[in-house]
């Protein structure tokens, strides 16, 4: 797979996210596709990617935006650098800095590993 159409899928992944759009989301992820997120709190841990996971993650946080600083591909493997803006359920601002990792098979997101800031 041309590390440009990595770079795209993962740019796919992050606009779909910005619109909320579950569909195009569980269309990135290959059917066995994980998430691990490595931080304290609800989110943390691995689970299988689930529409019921994003209907979660947008109910938790009904204002969100992701903005991609860097991301580099190498091979089967996606960094990026990402920063997010919005507002918690509760209406509290939120905003955090990552370093999040995909692993892609056959151009689907096969792992999604999350380094949250905070």
């Amino acid at each position: 797979m041309p590390l440009t159409e990595n770079k795209d899928i993962i740019q796919q992944f992050y606009h779909a996210m910005n619109s909320r759009d579950i569909e195009s989301i569980l269309n990135l992820y290959a059917p066995n596709a994980m998430i691990e997120v490595f931080h304290i709190g609800p989110y943390a841990g691995k689970r299988p990617a689930s529409e019921e996971g994003l209907k979660a993650f947008f109910s938790a946080f009904p204002e969100i935006e992701f903005t991609i600083d860097t991301l580099v591909s190498e091979n089967n493997q996606v960094s990026v650098q990402v920063r997010s803006n919005g507002k918690l359920a509760d209406g509290s601002a939120y905003s955090n800095r990552y370093h999040n990792y995909f692993r892609l098979e056959n151009s689907k997101i096969v792992l999604f590993n999350e380094y949250p800031e905070s």
